[in-house]
């Protein structure tokens, strides 16, 4: 084999994709459209969007619940202010069907209009389950984390509590509250179910606590 033939065979070839490389990598515009920035709220500005939607969260809650609907709802700040809206079946072993989708979508656009809010700020997800539709970032509530620890205290025999969550500056509590004294070793036992709901949808135990007052 000639030194030319060799050249157009292995050289050249190597020499166009080694070059196609550099450029690549050393192109500070190269795959943009692959980059997302994600836009991090501080809990205080959280604080802020909570207190800003937290009545109309309620108010698609009540709608849904009114039209026979067992749906929690939840909001997820997005990028530029935007908010995405989280519909999530409670019975997992019920899915939504294709026309009750639209139904509730509907119903949720119609109470965007009505509160006079601008329909390009929301986006809304529907989910079947519960933990398929988590999304941890920028939350500005949590409704569906409290139905996956409230329906794990249930099946394990713990009853009497009531649930909620509170947005703090530095982090957010789940708050499991009991109106009689429970046990130390009872406490423990649902410390850790509250550990591990947290961990399985990867929520960050530093920035999402749960506490147990009795």
């Amino acid at each position: 084999m000639s030194f030319m033939q060799f050249f157009k065979r292995y050289l050249l070839p190597f020499a166009i994709l080694t070059g196609a490389l550099i450029i690549i990598l050393t192109n500070p515009f190269a795959n943009i459209a692959n980059k997302t920035e994600t836009t991090t709220y501080s809990n205080i500005q959280l604080m802020h969007y909570h207190k800003k939607y937290a009545s109309f969260m309620h108010s698609i809650h009540t709608n849904l619940r009114d039209h026979g609907y067992a749906l929690t709802v939840d909001f997820a700040m997005l990028n530029d202010e935007k908010v995405k809206i989280l519909i999530q079946r409670l019975e997992n072993n019920q899915k939504l069907k294709p026309r009750e989708s639209e139904k509730i979508e509907k119903s949720v656009n119609q109470l965007i209009a009505q509160q006079h809010f601008d329909p390009a700020t929301f986006q809304i997800q529907l989910s079947n389950s519960t933990p398929s539709a988590l999304i941890t970032a920028n939350r500005i509530s949590y409704h569906d984390l409290m139905e996956s620890i409230r329906s794990l205290l249930l099946n394990n025999g713990v009853e009497s509590f009531r649930l909620d969550y509170e947005i703090l500056p530095e982090s957010t509590e789940v708050i499991i509250s009991f109106a009689d004294p429970i046990s130390e070793k009872l406490k423990k036992e649902i410390q850790k179910i509250g550990k591990d709901v947290l961990e399985k949808n990867n929520f960050d135990s530093n920035m999402v606590k749960v506490i147990i007052m009795n």
